[in-house]
């Protein structure tokens, strides 16, 4: 009689004799806690939370930017055609810094538009550009806008593309952090004529000359003649040519430092010894040239 075993009868015996295994109960993944639509839809616990935190976070990142930001690098401020400077203006180098610390991407989704004139040859008189500021996990976290005139720019296309880019960019740092209350929009490139109005209005004595009634004109005779020489007295070289006014070497002086040009350098340009010796009548000039070496 024949005593081997079948491999089939060997595996069905192995089978039987093994330790049934129970399945691992599948546990469900909880779902994530619906986002309330408006923070005011938060409980107050969660919402007092949320204003503390984001707070200090803010209190933080104005005590970093007021000790790392560079001034006149970062940011600066302008001359005002009513004497004294303004606020100071974020400036494109501290908008990528503190971009860069909250971890943030520059994009401008409306560039390519532009882009695609230039390429076809469109005439382009007014540029207006988006900058969305894009967090680590692709949400949008600001946004701003930044237009220029390419009239501004004499036609060149190329660097009005720039500087809107510059200002949609300082623009949407500004609404990120709310900062407002420190900087200004940038100033920088605001046209020459804000702050040499004394270039672009008549002398004050022609203005008076053209303005004054028969009474003024009786009167302005009968002053002494010391007094009617101190009214009219302006800055003028030794060779009574009239000198650029406190205030445009003031806006003088910060253009050069913006531009990192060396004081020596436009002292040479324009063959004076000092900027206050720049003649009135060659102000705009030295502005436009300040301009064309900056860009």
């Amino acid at each position: 009689m024949s005593t081997e075993i079948s491999p089939v009868e060997v595996q069905s015996s192995a089978q039987q004799n093994a330790p049934q295994q129970t399945p691992t109960p599948q546990v469900p993944t909880p779902a994530p806690a619906p986002r309330a639509a408006n923070p005011l839809d938060l409980s107050p616990a969660e919402f007092r939370q949320a204003l503390a935190r984001r707070s200090e976070n803010r209190k933080a990142l104005i005590d970093w930017i007021r000790s790392s930001l560079v001034d006149g690098v970062d940011f600066g401020a302008v001359p005002l055609r009513r004497g004294g400077f303004s606020k100071p203006s974020l400036r494109k180098p501290g908008a990528e810094k503190i971009c860069g610390m909250l971890g943030v991407t520059a994009t401008f989704p409306t560039l390519k538009d532009y882009e695609t004139a230039a390429l076809e040859n469109r005439e382009l008189t007014q540029i207006i550009l988006r900058c969305h500021l894009i967090s680590p996990d692709g949400q949008i976290v600001a946004d701003g806008v930044g237009a220029r005139s390419v009239e501004q720019d004499q036609g060149d296309i190329n660097k009005a593309l720039k500087m809107a880019i510059k200002s949609a960019m300082i623009d949407a740092t500004l609404r990120m952090a709310g900062l407002s209350e420190i900087f200004t929009q940038d100033l920088e490139d605001m046209p020459h004529a804000a702050f040499d109005a004394d270039a672009q209005e008549p002398a004050p004595q022609d203005t008076a000359a053209k303005t004054a009634s028969p009474a003024e004109e009786q009167n302005r005779e009968e002053q002494p003649a010391q007094t009617q020489h101190r009214s009219a007295r302006k800055p003028s070289s030794g060779h009574g040519e009239r000198l650029a006014t406190e205030r445009q070497v003031k806006m003088l002086r910060v253009k050069l430092d913006q531009a990192g040009i060396p004081e020596d350098e436009f002292l040479q340009k324009f063959g004076i010894s000092e900027i206050t010796a720049l003649p009135f009548a060659k102000v705009n000039a030295a502005l436009q040239w300040i301009s064309t070496v900056a860009a």
